[in-house]
């Protein structure tokens, strides 16, 4: 039965009466709370995380383009040298012949 600020039951106990039991919603209410804010902070944190990855990501790949750039010029660079290299011994090879030409075929 219920009477006036106590509940009681039929085994003879008493319930917690509204004082307790508001009591305890308010509590559960602030852990409730504080918990919603520990988790906006945690959503707030995440997110500034992700915008840092991104910038860090955004100049990794500047760096790869850059450096696949680089390669690439390199290897020009390279074959152009390769060319030139087969150009000179080439030329030589004919200078040689000319002289040894010049030399014992008089």
């Amino acid at each position: 039965m219920q009477r006036g600020y106590q509940c009681i039951d039929p085994g003879g106990g008493s319930q917690p009466g509204p004082a307790e039991v508001a009591s305890e919603q308010a509590a559960a209410l602030e852990q409730t709370s504080a918990s919603l804010e520990e988790m906006a902070s945690m959503t707030k944190r995440n997110a500034e995380s992700a915008q840092a990855a991104k910038v860090l990501v955004g100049e990794a790949r500047q760096a790869a383009d850059t450096g696949v750039v680089d390669v690439e010029n390199m290897t020009a660079a390279m074959d152009a040298v390769k060319t030139s290299s087969e150009q000179i011994t080439k030329s030589s090879r004919r200078s040689m012949k000319s002289l040894f030409k010049r030399t014992f075929w008089r």
